[in-house]
């Protein structure tokens, strides 16, 4: 799993020269258990790129929300014993992404010409997830880092003497700071719902109770 900031970041954050390396190890350390902790705050650990298979259930409709996000690349798609092609200017049939959302937003694919057969097996190959650290999330990591670092006494510091006679400490368990738990908030996974057969029958439902409601006011 990549680290989501550096070493030089980090060490510029501290205003620790870049000439002096004796906190290098322990500042990797952390970079690394800081950036797992904060993939499992925003439940991503499929935050970076990767590629998938999904082998899904065919709904009827003419979008399908995918599991991963942001979806960068769709690979294959089939759909029973068809080939989708990809749509060249997303009203020519074939299948498309919505790329100009907010990359956080990019997890549905969609058909033009076409459905997701009701019943059929659907399988998509593709890429998702951010190819490089977006920069809040760099910089929010990097925050916490350095939160941790300088340690905050009574809230359980580890320290040790570094090479060069230095007292460093650092707290493994500090809590994010608000500017990382802000990030961590906009990131943190929300799932998508993936079935629209339970949509719409909730929201029938809920049309429903609301005139069924209305009615009685009456």
């Amino acid at each position: 799993m990549a680290d989501l900031t550096t070493l030089v970041d980090v060490k510029a954050w501290l205003a620790i020269a870049s000439t002096l390396n004796a906190s290098d190890g322990i500042l990797a350390e952390l970079i690394t258990a800081t950036s797992v902790d904060f993939l499992r705050a925003i439940d991503r650990i499929d935050f970076l790129t990767a590629n998938y298979n999904e082998v899904r259930e065919g709904d009827g409709g003419s979008r399908m929300v995918l599991r991963h996000w942001p979806i960068t690349a769709i690979t294959t798609l089939k759909v029973a014993t068809a080939t989708i092609a990809a749509s060249a200017d997303q009203i020519a049939a074939g299948y498309y992404l919505d790329a100009q959302l907010d990359p956080e937003r990019v997890n549905q694919l969609y058909l033009v010409g076409s459905t997701f057969t009701d019943g059929a097996q659907v399988v998509v190959a593709y890429a998702a997830g951010y190819a490089a650290t977006p920069g809040d999330v760099a910089q929010a990591v990097t925050e916490w880092v350095a939160a941790r670092y300088k340690g905050r006494p009574g809230a359980g510091i580890a320290s040790q003497r570094d090479a060069g006679g230095e007292h460093v400490s650092y707290d493994r368990e500090a809590p994010m700071p608000p500017t990382t738990a802000a990030c961590a908030a906009r990131y943190k996974r929300c799932w998508p719902s993936l079935n629209r057969r339970e949509d719409d029958r909730d929201y029938k439902i809920t049309r429903i109770n609301r005139a069924f409601t209305t009615t009685e006011k009456d």
